[in-house]
């Protein structure tokens, strides 16, 4: 059984489908930046690298047809009630100090 959430790409003409992963790779969806600069707020500036594709031609398996397939992709950010507050928190103890007696190596 699919999970409902997963897109499936449909041929208009014969209703093959297909995962957008057997269409797309992983990095044309986001793109794949080598640097990023920001200022001081936060907002990107530039960039170098490589740009999103979101659009891909495929001929179907199923008839033949040429297809250009365009993306939608959508990031949809939303604040959380900082759940991470406790599971993410590094506490550090300083371990006691230890006192060993001196001895000579050469006795």
């Amino acid at each position: 059984m699919l999970d409902k959430n997963i897109q499936i790409i449909t041929c208009p003409v014969c209703g093959h489908q297909y995962l957008p992963s057997e269409i797309f790779f992983p990095e044309d969806l986001v793109g794949k930046p080598t640097e990023i600069v920001k200022d001081n707020l936060g907002k990107i500036d530039f960039y170098l690298g490589e740009d999103q594709n979101l659009v891909e031609e495929y001929v179907c398996d199923g008839c033949g047809t040429h297809l250009t397939i365009t993306a939608q992709v959508i990031f949809k950010p939303e604040v959380t009630e900082n759940k991470f507050d406790e599971e993410y928190v590094s506490k550090f103890t300083k371990p006691k100090k230890l006192i060993l007696e001196e001895s000579s190596l050469f006795d």
